[in-house]
């Protein structure tokens, strides 16, 4: 089954909102299972109201009376209308709008604190559209109503037969001692007024109109009608729900999951049922139907409803008085009669009921003469006996006819909903329970006299009306008019207002708290009518409404900060493309943290890598030397340049395109199993979009590439200037021993060629461009730039990662959480800085910063780079040598001068590294003549001290410069990257560990001698090129070209070619697993040139992206969705 974020069982009242309202987070998925289908035209036509009930839109549930009650019924009990439909009861109900009064929401506070008339009527407001701007000119109500949400509250002007009617009525109300207020909703609690409806302009405000129809479409929230919600899973060990079983459109069982919650909002009958069948309820009851009891609580015990009985007063005479029949067909887009509403008390009666609430709220509604058809069909409608319904209607012959429906507002009567069987498909049992206090009967009685007056008032002693004797079964031979009489009337013909509650009440002896949240289940709540520990004064609709959007808002707050399903730290080399391939499965919301901004636009052009460093899109961390190393520059270190940028430094790096060879990963695979070339290979072509076709003419290389990846790949042919001077070189190189190959990745391990780039068509093809660039607008993929992180969250108890904390580009702390995994791919540096800042690495260095240790690993501790020194031969002398400096502005689409790459090995040397891969790697950098202030300072920019820079520049006054960068592929010595400080802010202590081991040192002194003989080479014999004596600090006293000199050559001079890997290493003794899991942490990956437990042969760009394309595969491996959009 599908999961989702939140699960809300139901689309009514409150339903349809909290659906609507938590996918206006477009981090999360929402469901909403609904049983019914779309509303009927019908519905939305204010007039139809009545034409809904017992149709495919109703479940129309038998609900029973006890015995002694409903004489005058067919059934001896009624049918409770439920709407079976998209917006729920909201969709077929009478429209009136009341939202009862201040005190019914303080005494909900009593028990549930945070529900009081002060804590609700933000909600009221924020839900409602009051329409009707009469309101608004007097001050006491606007501030009660507002025109900001989405339900049209409305109170058209009556035509004036209608008005006429209304006011005869309101003068008989205030003369029985119930005044007219302004509006039943506003500071004025008792009396009669023109009711306000939840609808407008001609159509139904239903929650389905209002919240729904406006959200259709929105692809992250998810409407399944048609079908049944049956049980809430329900883990019987935790006590954790964690989905719910239906039976879809299609007759079909099956099951649907939440990462988060399911709120149930099925109504005050429904949603107990749904709880019971799901081992939530009274446990005798559960056991009874043979359900297994997981909370015993009083779920369906304390059903409360408005229960009503009708008073008909026949009024005047005369056919004359059936013109308001005749405006019905007129009122089809508002409500079709004239009809009031009042609250009012009797305070004659002792009651505990608080004095500002009413005990009573009634409806009138006129029907002009000459209906009687119709009033006998609406009475056989709602059930009532033949009998009955012909002794009322023949009295609407030849006159009019008003029904005064008298309500009692917090009858102390309980009824239930409890379970038929444990087949979901079965209808509850619903009793009624009215009456079951006396207090009830002898207080409706009491309603029913003194509402009965309004026979004697003015109008109605005028035309001579009066309450007709009607044929009432069970109430033969009492006295008519009588008290005895009345209470007989009222348990014969009570009726429902249809408003019940209760069934899940708040409060500490209830069955949901003031979260809403199920006593003793996890990630379950309740949200809709059946919540409310006291019936509201007033119809319940609004109210559940209300509460619709008030545990909306208590979700989102208990979810404070957005969450995703995952989070990756780092748009590098490895982070943009996991975050891009995570997006790829649509059902997943993919969040990408960025320090940096979008890449500047001199970013995609080639030619211009250099102008980068050290700019805002650059970390440019300080890096330390040991002592005894770097005497040639100023700092006795290094900056590590580090992108700050979207695709990080695959979008600041040199381009240049190496693989490394088959043995790198075979030997990473020993430690790291799924990690040999046969298993990286496919990952390589995955990314690559190799634009040479030169390539695919060779056999045993075309097998090597791909043409099907977003990163392209190439190797522009030189201009022929360029082309005699590679040349040159090349052939330099075969001399002494390094043969020309075809490509660097291709079989042939060790040579010299042109190298391959990352760009084409002008264009750098970083992560960024390659991948997200392309996606830009992507629905489920969120990149949050200029936001740093600053910790992991990991709950301290079961290790598991669940969410970031960050700095967002307000400077705001900020949390975002996740719902599967984070994925920290910030790169060699910053990835172990933030595992060690979130109390992951070296217990000893967290401990010294403050910080508490939750995984003792070696996070930091392996670092390995590429070193490099640069041996410079000056060639050819002459102003004719600088012609490829001239060229330079022409190659701003490619890289911008002559430029070799090669790899060899030197067998000679005792060494334990494998045969099969190359020990060196070198670049040749060539320069023409006349561009020594180009090259000083460039030298400068690197960090190096003036004598030496000056000592360089000159010899390219008037004679070519070759820059040979030696580049060590596998050094033993180890650096480490370490916190500063516990302040995230700060950077991290680098330490590049250089030549730690000797072995290393000779290693490079006999690349470098063996290198510098290309100065022997025909060509620069023939040009009597040479090494210059440079002016390198602290090896003044060594005999120039002797071992001594070129070991402290290179301790002086040694850069890094900027490839750090290895701080959180793969494998048993390192940092992650195989899968990149870091060791005995849940939900926490680590992907990027940190994990390498070897460094590569040649840029780590590659192997980089290598890892992000393998990682995403594993990930959805992992979560068992490899579904694309």
């Amino acid at each position: 089954g599908e999961t989702f974020d939140f699960i809300v069982i139901g689309s009514g009242s409150a339903g349809a909102i909290i659906g609507a309202r938590l996918a206006e987070c477009s981090q999360w998925r929402v469901l909403i299972i609904e049983s019914g289908d779309n509303p009927p035209p019908t519905s939305v036509i204010p007039s139809l109201f009545a034409t809904l009930s017992n149709t495919e839109y109703d479940y129309a549930y038998p609900a029973y009376y006890d015995e002694g009650l409903g004489m005058s019924r067919d059934s001896g009990g009624i049918t409770m209308p439920r709407g079976k439909v998209l917006g729920g009861s909201s969709s077929i109900n009478y429209l009136v709008y009341s939202r009862g009064v201040p005190t019914d929401y303080n005494l909900w506070s009593l028990v549930a604190p945070g529900w009081s008339w002060g804590d609700v009527l933000p909600y009221f407001k924020k839900f409602e559209n009051m329409t009707d701007p009469s309101v608004f000119s007097r001050p006491q109500n606007a501030e009660l109503h507002s025109t900001d949400g989405p339900v049209a509250i409305s109170r058209p002007d009556d035509n004036p037969v209608y008005a006429e009617i209304n006011d005869i009525r309101i003068d008989a109300y205030r003369q029985i001692g119930i005044p007219p207020v302004f509006e039943s909703n506003g500071p004025d609690i008792f009396g009669v007024a023109r009711p306000h409806f939840s609808y407008a302009d001609s159509r139904r405000s239903s929650t389905a109109e209002a919240y729904l129809r406006h959200v259709k479409g929105k692809p992250n929230l998810y409407v399944a009608k048609h079908t049944r919600a049956i049980k809430i899973l329900i883990d019987p060990h935790t006590l954790q729900a964690y989905g719910v079983e239906v039976i879809n459109s299609k007759g079909e069982k099956m099951r649907v999951y939440t990462q988060s919650e399911v709120i149930l909002s099925a109504g005050a009958v429904d949603s107990p049922k749904l709880l019971m069948l799901s081992g939530i309820g009274p446990s005798e009851e559960l056991v009874k139907h043979g359900i297994s009891p997981l909370a015993d609580l009083p779920v369906g015990q304390k059903l409360q409803d408005h229960p009503f009985v009708a008073i008909p007063i026949v009024g005047k005479l005369g056919i004359h008085s059936a013109i308001s029949n005749l405006l019905v067909p007129t009122q089809l887009d508002e409500f079709p009669v004239p009809f009031l509403s009042s609250l009012f008390r009797l305070d004659h009666i002792p009651s505990t009921d608080p004095v500002d609430r009413p005990q009573f709220q009634t409806f009138n509604l006129h029907i002009g003469a000459t209906a009687s058809l119709l009033v006998y069909y609406g009475c056989k409608t709602y059930g009532f006996k033949e009998r009955f319904c012909t002794s009322l209607a023949k009295h609407n012959h030849i006159r009019e006819l008003d029904i005064y429906q008298v309500i009692l507002m917090h009858p102390k009567s309980r009824g239930s909903v409890t379970l038929r069987s444990s087949n979901p498909l079965d209808d509850p049992v619903i009793q009624m329970g009215y009456f079951r206090n006396r207090e009830d009967l002898v207080m409706m009685r009491e309603g029913i006299k003194y509402l009965s007056g309004i026979r004697n008032t003015t109008y109605y002693s005028k035309v001579k009306g009066y309450i007709p004797q009607l044929d009432v079964p069970g109430c033969e031979g009492i006295p008519w008019d009588s008290n005895q009489y009345w209470e007989c009337f009222a348990r014969s013909t009570v009726g429902s207002m249809l408003h019940p509650v209760g069934t899940c009440k708040m409060g500490p002896d209830g069955v949901v708290n003031e979260r809403l949240m199920v006593h003793g289940i996890r990630n379950l709540r309740v949200a809709d009518a059946s919540i409310m520990p006291e019936i509201s004064s007033g119809n319940t609709n609004a109210a559940a409404m209300m509460i619709g959007e008030k545990v909306s808002d208590m979700i989102k707050e208990d979810y404070d900060g957005e969450t995703f399903d995952f989070i990756v730290i780092g748009s590098g080399s490895a982070g943009a493309i996991i975050g891009a391939r995570l997006a790829e499965c649509c059902q997943w919301r993919v969040l990408i943290i960025e320090c940096g901004d979008n890449p500047p636009p001199n970013s995609v052009t080639p030619s211009l890598f250099a102008s980068l460093s050290n700019t805002e899109c650059d970390y440019a961390y300080p890096a330390y030397y040991d002592e005894g190393l770097g005497m040639s520059r100023d700092s006795g270190g290094i900056t590590m340049p580090r992108g700050k940028v979207l695709g990080g430094s695959s979008s600041i790096n040199y381009l240049v395109y190496s693989r490394g060879v088959p043995r790198d990963y075979n030997l990473w695979s020993l430690v790291a199993p799924g990690w040999s070339w046969g298993d990286v290979l496919p990952y390589f072509k995955k990314f690559e979009n190799m634009t040479d076709p030169s390539v695919f003419s060779r056999p045993q290389n075309a097998e090597l590439h791909s043409t099907d990846g977003p990163v392209a790949i190439s190797r522009p042919d030189d201009n022929p200037v360029y082309a005699e001077i590679n040349d040159i070189r090349i052939d330099a190189y075969r001399q002494i021993g390094i043969p020309p190959v075809f490509e660097s990745n291709g079989p042939d391990i060790c040579g010299v060629a042109r190298p391959y780039f990352t760009f084409a068509n002008c264009r750098r093809s970083s992560t960024a461009e390659a991948y997200l660039r392309k996606i830009q607008g992507k629905l489920n993929l969120y990149v949050a730039k200029l936001t740093r992180a600053i910790k992991i969250l990991i709950d301290p108890h079961t290790l598991q990662a669940y969410g970031v904390e960050v700095i967002n580009c307000k400077g705001e702390k900020v949390k975002v959480y996740t719902r599967c995994e984070v994925i920290l791919s910030a790169g060699t540096i910053d990835s172990p800085k933030l595992l060690m800042l979130s109390g992951i690495g070296p217990s000893e260095e967290l401990v010294k910063h403050g910080i508490s240790p939750l995984a003792d690993l070696p996070v930091g501790q392996k670092m390995q780079d590429h070193p490099f020194v640069t041996i410079p031969i000056v060639g050819k002398e002459g102003i004719n040598s600088a012609d490829s400096n001239l060229l330079v502005p022409t190659q701003l689409t490619e890289f911008p001068v002559p430029f070799l790459n090669s790899f060899f090995r030197l067998d000679h040397i005792p060494c334990t590294d494998p045969v099969d891969r190359p020990q060196f790697q070198t670049f040749n950098l060539h320069i023409g003549a006349t561009a020594s202030l180009v090259v000083y300072y460039g030298c400068k920019a690197y960090g190096f001290k003036e004598c030496f820079c000056t000592s360089l520049a000159n010899h390219n006054n008037i004679r070519e410069l070759d820059l040979y960068l030696v580049i060590l592929m596998h050094p033993k010595s180890r650096g480490s990257v370490t916190l500063k400080s516990s302040n995230p802010m700060d950077d991290p202590v680098i330490k590049m560990g250089y030549f730690r081991n000797c072995e290393d040192l000779v290693m490079m002194r006999e690349g470098l001698k063996y290198i510098s003989g290309i100065r022997n080479t025909t060509y620069y014999c023939e040009v009597k090129g040479y090494i210059p004596q440079l002016d390198v600090p602290g090896c003044e006293c060594f005999p120039w070209d002797s071992d001594q000199y070129w070991e402290c050559f290179a301790r002086a001079t040694v850069g890094s070619m900027s490839h750090p890997v290895g701080t959180c290493m793969m494998g048993p003794d390192g940092v992650v697993n195989e899968r990149l899991m870091v060791h005995c942490i849940k939900n926490l990956r680590v992907a990027d040139a940190s994990i390498m437990p070897e460094i590569s042969s040649g840029n780590t760009n590659a192997a980089t992206m290598m890892i992000g394309e393998k990682v995403s595969d594993m990930i959805k491996e992992d979560h068992g969705i490899v579904t694309r959009c």
